[in-house]
């Protein structure tokens, strides 16, 4: 007998069923064959997380875990002059975890080839055991080794727009018994550039000021990043371990063209060309993590350490020709000075039918920021800051299935933070505050109804606290031109913020409503100088607004075509009152449609073309003018049974992902569109042999203060 079964997967199935009465031999069926067939849903929650299958599906064959990442419901990736970024919808800039360790640097996402992952987890709402600055974690997991001995994981990337960008890695990993030791290097050269177009427009009390402004910059950095460390295991859940990584920086250097024929009331005032070169030098950046977690008592003990340490310095020089006026030369040279020291204790156990975890955490950063500038400086002044921050905390977080159907997990995280911030070695006392807060954070999961129509349901809350970073802290003064400068805030407040949100799921079907309220939000804003007014200054600054999002997630599979489609609406509701030419509401929703189709052809080819469109719309105080859209087409093909992929493809086909947008500001408005190097075709070589999980279970006890360095 040959039986086909179609399941769920969230739903168990016995082949045999039991009855109250006793079964007899004669009265047991045998099944000889079953060929069981599972379609996985889109999505499923796991206590406050939606976790996203990776193995087994179209997925693992994306390529990297950064390509992989691209595609998950609720993550963005985003691609511009400064690299390569990831979203959260809603939520911004996540963490990201690689089997309990936080990844230090995205380019170590492109290192993780994508048949290695297990599944994706992503927390909208982080609990208690998170630094209250964290909005959003996503968490990778991998599969387990094969075997024992040495593994190999190496891979070359290479992109060919108008300028070439080759990424060789290599990491090696040899383990026996519970020993495991490992190291790696990656090399990543890129060549850039960026040519954009735009207008500001500025009013005084007697004048219209327009400036157009041409700009063309271009950019080049080699860096080479290398890691080596140890796991030991002991069994029955002790283990320790040390991670150690070094980047160097020995080329990073950028220039650019500026141009612009000012306007005052329509009549010709002036005509500027400049020029500017940046020559960066960073000295090595030293990242150390230790762990040690072991079994005590009916629970589990884990302690984090982590040590960074980073100094460079930038030299800027600004050539500024003037048809009309005097030209300028300027040179800046600013020196940053780095130091964090960070460490974390958490205990979890059974307690009331579920798990309780208490822990604290302590964070000490100390930064020098040193702003030279010669003599000359037409109104802008040198300035040496040092910025310290002293963060302990207090968590507790329950959780625990309660009725047999309901997922609850209850949080509450304490925190004191105490600045101090130093001026030309004088303290500054009014920008020296001390904060103490208290976070907490709720979910609820269950499910409604029975078998594969089974609707799998989520609310959770948490309130969050986004500090400024330290670069908007600064009062640097960059000067750009004669009628533009941007510099920081010393007196920005941090933002604190209030999530809620809601989640179903159900067959290949996921919805998504959030709410967030963000007070003291940190927007770029622009004002003029008191004795200038026709000078703009960009500087953050404070601001509260509500933001909505939707978000439709349908991930069907229709034989070799396995289609994944997400649909996000983001409605921010900013108002400001101060902007140019009075009261101004930003609440033109954004429509966001990311298209994943992927068709498994035979012979192991697979085909992504992936489409990525957003329509024009408000976020914050910037309105996106147009439409913006993104294709990428790619073919793979794995050989010597998986153990090599390669992957040949284009991104950014259309050549149309960078938006013309406007910031609107005090005295002024600004346009401004463009284009960079980012239409590329690309070669993608993948080798992996005895290549799984790590043993490595060190997470970062610093978490989001590295990234505000």
């Amino acid at each position: 007998m040959n039986t086909r079964i179609l399941l769920s997967a969230a739903v168990p199935f016995m082949l045999i069923s039991q009855s109250s009465k006793a079964q007899t031999p004669d009265s047991v069926t045998v099944v000889k064959e079953a060929n069981v067939t599972a379609y996985r849903p889109v999505a499923r929650i796991k206590n406050n997380a939606l976790v996203t299958t990776i193995a087994d599906t179209p997925l693992a064959q994306a390529g990297s875990a950064e390509d992989v990442l691209a595609r998950v419901p609720g993550i963005t990736k985003k691609t511009d002059k400064e690299g390569t970024h990831f979203e959260v919808t809603g939520r911004g800039a996540p963490l990201f975890y690689i089997n309990g360790r936080q990844v230090r640097d995205l380019n170590e996402l492109r290192q993780l080839r994508s048949n290695e992952i297990k599944s994706v987890e992503v927390l909208q709402s982080p609990g208690a055991r998170y630094d209250a600055t964290v909005n959003a974690v996503v968490r990778i997991r991998t599969l387990r080794r094969q075997g024992e001995g040495l593994g190999v994981n190496a891979s070359f990337d290479y992109y060919q727009g108008t300028y070439a960008t080759a990424e060789p890695q290599v990491k090696l990993t040899y383990t026996r018994g519970g020993t495991e030791v490992f190291a790696g290097a990656e090399v990543n050269r890129n060549k850039h550039f960026y040519d954009s177009l735009g207008d500001m427009y500025t009013t005084t009390p007697d004048t219209l000021w327009f400036l157009p402004l041409g700009q063309h910059t271009r950019s080049e950095s080699t860096t080479i990043k290398t890691h080596a460390g140890f796991n030991q295991d002991w069994g029955e859940g002790n283990s320790a371990g040390l991670r150690y990584e070094v980047t160097f920086t020995p080329r990073k250097i950028g220039s650019g063209m500026f141009d612009s024929r000012i306007l005052a009331n329509g009549s010709y005032y002036d005509e500027l060309q400049s020029s500017l070169k940046m020559d960066v030098d960073d000295e090595p950046t030293h990242n150390l993590n230790a762990y040690y977690t072991g079994r005590w008592g009916k629970g589990e003990f884990r302690v984090d350490a982590d040590y960074y340490a980073t100094t460079g310095s930038q030299v800027t020089h600004n050539w500024e020709y003037s048809h009309e006026y005097d030209d300028r030369d300027f040179v800046t040279n600013n020196r940053v000075l780095n130091r964090l020291a960070a460490a974390k204790v958490q205990y979890e156990w059974p307690c009331l039918g579920g798990k309780l975890a208490l822990g604290a955490q302590y964070t000490y950063t100390n930064r020098h920021d040193d702003y030279l500038i010669p003599t000359n400086s037409f109104g802008i002044s040198a300035s040496r800051s040092h910025q310290q921050e002293r963060n302990m905390a207090g968590f507790a977080e329950w959780n625990a299935l309660l009725a047999s159907r309901y997922m609850l997990q209850l949080g509450l995280r304490y925190e004191h933070a105490a600045y101090n911030y130093e001026q030309n070695g004088v303290k500054q006392q009014e920008l020296s505050p001390t904060y103490d807060n208290v976070f907490p954070s709720f979910s609820l999961a269950t499910a409604a109804g029975k078998g594969a129509n089974a609707v799998q349901l989520m609310l959770s809350y948490s309130a969050k606290m986004n500090r400024p970073t330290y670069a908007q802290l600064s009062n640097n003064l960059v000067y750009a031109s004669r009628f533009l400068m941007q510099t920081g805030l010393p007196s920005l407040r941090p933002t604190f913020t209030h999530q809620t949100t809601a989640v179903a799921v159900w067959r290949f079907l996921q919805a998504t409503v959030d709410y967030s309220y963000y007070k003291n939000s940190i927007i770029m804003w622009g004002t003029s100088l008191p004795d200038r007014q026709n000078v703009t200054v960009l500087a953050p600054q404070n601001r509260s607004y509500g933001q909505f999002v939707f978000a439709l997630t349908a991930a069907p599979r229709w034989g070799f075509y396995q289609p994944r489609w997400t649909v996000t609406v983001v409605n921010s509701r900013l108002k400001v009152n101060d902007v140019q030419g009075g009261p101004k509401k930003f609440y033109d929703p954004l429509f966001i449609a990311n298209l994943d189709n992927v068709f498994e052809l035979p012979g192991g080819f697979s085909i992504d073309l992936w489409y990525r469109m957003c329509t024009p719309g408000h976020t914050q105080n910037i309105k996106i003018d147009d439409w913006r859209h993104f294709l990428e087409a790619s073919v793979s093909k794995s050989f010597l049974n998986k153990a090599l992929t390669v992957s040949i493809g284009g991104t950014d086909l259309l050549y149309h992902n960078s938006p013309n947008v406007w910031a609107y500001f005090a005295q002024s408005r600004f346009n401004q569109g463009g284009q960079g190097d980012t239409r590329q075709f690309y070669l993608k070589l993948a080798y992996r042999f005895n290549v799984g999980r790590s043993k490595y279970k060190g997470t970062q006890a610093a978490e989001e203060a590295i990234k505000r360095l």
